[in-house]
């Protein structure tokens, strides 16, 4: 019985994002894995949000880490209670987010995140600092991988900085290419 609990603690240790206290990058993709394998039977909608927090390297030389650790910790906060259970949030690496949505289409999605950067945008965070982010928003199609689904919400969240910073942009299919995404490999 002990063994099954030691197991069980490191399971979820292994998931969770020790600095925020939410789903990590690897617990994502396996979610993530699952839900396309659940849209192959059943087809029904799966959209993705990747947010990126603007300007925080200014945060990390004016305040210090630990000041930035505290921000996107608050930030994991204030995101996870504009949420539904069902919805699957997780640090994709340092400042930047990723959100799994099943059941809603790329509209829901869309006024999801735009509803998510206004409560950002409004908060208060560490040290009365205000926090913006930008947000990419996309839709699972039929034939996509894993991989396609996040290297588009990765580049309409770059087309979002691209554009100002502090909104959101939603990509049906890859169109921009002089934006290159960043490598994303899902194991």
């Amino acid at each position: 019985m002990e063994l099954q609990s030691i197991n069980r603690a490191l399971s979820i240790q292994a998931s969770i994002d020790s600095l925020t206290g939410i789903y990590n990058r690897q617990k994502f993709e396996s979610l993530l894995k699952g839900e396309l394998d659940k849209f192959g039977r059943y087809h029904h909608p799966l959209s993705v949000i990747m947010f990126d927090v603007d300007d925080f390297k200014s945060i990390n030389d004016q305040q210090g880490h630990l000041v930035g650790d505290q921000i996107l910790r608050e930030i994991s906060a204030v995101i996870k209670r504009g949420l539904r259970n069902s919805d699957v949030f997780a640090r994709w690496g340092g400042e930047e987010f990723i959100i799994l949505l099943p059941g809603t289409d790329r509209s829901g999605a869309y006024r999801l995140a735009e509803k998510l950067r206004a409560l950002l945008e409004s908060s208060r965070f560490s040290h009365d600092r205000r926090v913006t982010a930008s947000f990419g928003v996309t839709e699972l199609l039929e034939g996509d991988e894993p991989e396609h689904l996040v290297r588009r919400a990765d580049l309409a969240m770059l087309i979002a900085k691209e554009q100002g910073k502090n909104r959101v942009h939603s990509l049906v299919e890859e169109t921009h290419s002089h934006l290159k995404p960043r490598y994303i490999g899902i194991g």
